[in-house]
């Protein structure tokens, strides 16, 4: 989990993205064999004010799933 001060939901997306290429173009190399290259998929919930720390937590959970669901290796956002 990664907590983004005063950042706002689009925002947190570009960061989201930027990490998901980073992890998708980075290399593995074991000790034998061919390169491994590793996908991620990432929920992102944007805090509202007076909501609980973990309703905000279930709700990039969910998007995480629902990212994944759609297709792996991506980012989802929803403001529900």
């Amino acid at each position: 989990m990664v907590i983004l001060p005063d950042t706002n939901g689009l925002e947190a997306i570009k960061v989201a993205e930027n990490i998901r290429i980073a992890l998708s173009n980075y290399e593995y190399q074991p000790k034998e064999g061919s390169p491994i290259y590793k996908t991620i998929s990432i929920g992102v919930a944007e805090f509202s004010p007076n909501e609980s720390l973990e309703k905000v937590i279930k709700r990039a959970d969910d998007n995480m799933y629902r990212c994944k669901i759609k297709g792996k290796n991506g980012v989802y956002f929803s403001c529900e």
